[in-house]
């Protein structure tokens, strides 16, 4: 259809002409006031056009950055969640290197060694292998390796990546510090089962060595050390032990000898009674006897001897001072 408009000194009509002849002809005509609203109304259709063109123009490259962060996030998410597994391992760690600690620290007390509380800040000695096991002693969490700051994405990835190198690398560490606890707790056992303790408080009578017999009046080689007292005095036992011998014997009277483990046994002869029965446990101070004179004696004395390898030794070489 052909449309045209001509105006009116009241306004505007608009005569719409049908192509054909059969057609009708319409005329619509428009006020002034109807004008204005029709011009208010493209002018506004038209600021909401350009509004929403530039908000789109705006809101696209900034949708596509937030799809992008929104990826990286995620992607951060999974990395942390993985971390947060690993970081459980390290505590078990922890927990594992504590234990080892007190152990070190019992270990320590029982050979008499000095105590030193040692800080958790503490720095690493200077010659530790530089083979990734020194990595404790960098800061926990280096953020900046250039000018310009990592993404949270390598971060984390840096981050997982040291506590990977720390869980992988503990497996070997580990073993060693279970064969070095494995040594100490040897080494203190066998320092548990020296001989300390004076068996007796009387007075030594004769030593360990050559000596004059007192019955047979010539030079033989006395295996012990002799304690001289009263009898009834309190006999102990000088270390922790298993009592491998309480009998009667011809030459040592009542005796009682104390299997101390590690090669060492002690013996206490010429007892006047045997408090202790074959097979008892016994520790180091425990009362085991009462000084007499069974036996081939000629008073009332403690005979002392330490074993090594089944060879006896002198006993003050093991004794402590007093």
């Amino acid at each position: 259809m052909d449309r045209g408009a001509e105006p009116r000194s009241d306004g505007w009509s608009v005569v719409v002409v049908p192509k054909t002849t059969t057609g009708e002809v319409h005329e619509y005509a428009l006020l002034p006031r109807q004008l204005k609203l029709l011009q208010v109304a493209l002018v506004a259709l038209l600021l909401t056009v350009i509004g929403l063109s530039a908000a789109l123009g705006l809101a696209l490259p900034r949708s596509s950055a937030y799809g992008v962060l929104l990826d990286e996030n995620l992607a951060l998410r999974d990395q942390l969640q993985e971390i947060d597994a690993r970081l459980s391992e390290v505590d078990r760690i922890l927990l594992r290197l504590r234990l080892y600690d007190a152990q070190l620290r019992s270990l320590e007390e029982g050979t008499g060694g000095p105590e030193e509380e040692v800080p958790l800040d503490a720095p690493l000695p200077p010659d530790l292998p530089d083979d990734g096991s020194a990595m404790l002693d960098a800061s926990p969490l280096e953020v900046v390796d250039r000018p310009d700051l990592r993404t949270a994405a390598q971060w984390a990835a840096a981050v997982a990546s040291r506590v990977y190198e720390f869980v992988a690398l503990f497996p070997a560490r580990e073993a060693e510090l279970e064969r070095v606890v494995g040594r100490l707790e040897d080494a203190s056992a066998r320092a548990g089962s020296r001989p300390r303790v004076w068996p007796a408080r009387g007075f030594p009578s004769s030593a360990f060595g050559w000596r004059r017999d007192p019955f047979l009046r010539r030079w033989r080689y006395h295996s012990g050390l002799d304690l001289g007292g009263d009898k009834g005095d309190p006999i102990y036992a000088s270390s922790s032990g298993v009592v491998s011998r309480a009998e009667w014997s011809t030459g040592f009277g009542r005796v009682i000898e104390i299997d101390h483990g590690y090669g060492i046994s002690t013996l206490y002869a010429h007892n006047s009674l045997v408090l202790v029965e074959l097979g008892a446990r016994v520790a180091a101070g425990d009362l085991i006897a009462r000084m007499g004179s069974t036996g081939r004696s000629t008073g009332p004395h403690l005979h002392f001897e330490v074993h090594v390898d089944g060879v006896p030794v002198d006993p003050l070489g093991f004794l402590v001072r007093r």
